[in-house]
């Protein structure tokens, strides 16, 4: 199993649904918390948390964003993007944005079945002013020239 960096730090942990601390618990390898062991979204979480400890993508919701607010990141052509004017789409050609915010992994939850997390999300501001987000890992860094030199 790889090594990554956690985007939650333990203090928000205490706003967790039982799926997610089981999921965090089950995908990190740890043993199932004794403390939830009569409640089933906890059990579940944890099951599909063993479960996705060696597939990739999975294990990216675990990685902390290398963006932040602020930072001017590429979109590339073909990026599943959400936009509040026209709802879900992709991105027609490659551009760059300046980011107005990072938001952390969306939690594992259980809405009469398991669903899984996923990973940070990226905001701007789009066409219009319309707010746009992305998943981070779709994103590419832009490394803006010193203007001084």
């Amino acid at each position: 199993m790889t090594t990554t960096t956690s985007i939650i730090p333990p203090e928000d942990l205490r706003y967790c649904s039982y799926s997610h601390w089981g999921y965090l618990d089950g995908i990190l390898n740890r043993e199932p918390n004794p403390r939830f062991e009569h409640c089933t979204e906890y059990e579940l979480g944890w099951i599909h948390g063993q479960e996705d400890q060696n597939n990739p993508e999975r294990l990216k919701v675990l990685e902390a964003p290398t963006v932040k607010r602020g930072d001017t990141v590429s979109i590339p052509k073909g990026t599943a993007i959400h936009s509040m004017k026209v709802g879900n789409t992709t991105a027609g050609r490659t551009y760059s944005v300046k980011l107005h915010d990072v938001y952390g992994m969306i939690q594992a939850g259980f809405d009469g079945k398991f669903v899984h997390p996923k990973p940070a999300r990226v905001l701007w501001a789009g066409t219009g002013g319309y707010w746009c987000e992305a998943n981070v890992f779709d994103v590419r860094k832009v490394e803006v020239a010193n203007a001084a030199a």
